[in-house]
């Protein structure tokens, strides 16, 4: 029961970039979960800096020039992707697979670091077969920019 606890609260707060987690000695987690929390936690204070920066932008083309060539997920999702082929099989290696969704959910290009990310996420996902927490992050696979790759079929 506190691990499936432990993985509602990994959900909820892994899919809501932007907001700190804390990770401190009284947090439930497994070491994993806890080194996820300190990536996660550093990715979030990129994407804050880099939108930061954006907002400087007057010219709205020389803003989207700045936010394509500085995207923070040219480095995140490799990072995620790292961790997750270290944890593989593991509930913290699916939420480092539920990040890399859920920043392909924002949208963008179709060649965006995140949206590319989202497509190698697939070939991950066999790994997870049998933890109950892969259906959750199924249902979310199709957030963003459409991709018929992306769509679940009966």
């Amino acid at each position: 029961m506190i691990r499936l606890v432990v993985a509602g609260l990994l959900f909820a707060l892994i899919a809501s970039p932007g907001r700190q987690l804390a990770a401190d000695e009284d947090f439930d987690g497994t070491p994993a979960e806890k080194e996820l929390i300190s990536l996660l936690n550093s990715i979030d204070e990129q994407f804050a800096t880099h939108w930061q920066e954006a907002r400087e932008f007057e010219d709205p083309d020389l803003q989207a020039e700045f936010l394509k060539a500085n995207d923070p997920a040219l480095e995140c999702v490799p990072k995620l992707l790292a961790f997750e082929e270290q944890h593989r099989g593991t509930l913290a290696g699916l939420m480092a697979l539920r990040r890399i969704i859920s920043m392909a959910a924002r949208g963008g290009r179709v060649d965006s670091p995140s949206v590319q990310g989202r497509r190698e996420v697939l070939d991950h996902l066999s790994n997870y077969a049998d933890r109950p927490e892969l259906l959750v992050l199924l249902s979310s696979l199709g957030n963003g920019i459409f991709e018929s790759r992306m769509e679940w079929k009966p």
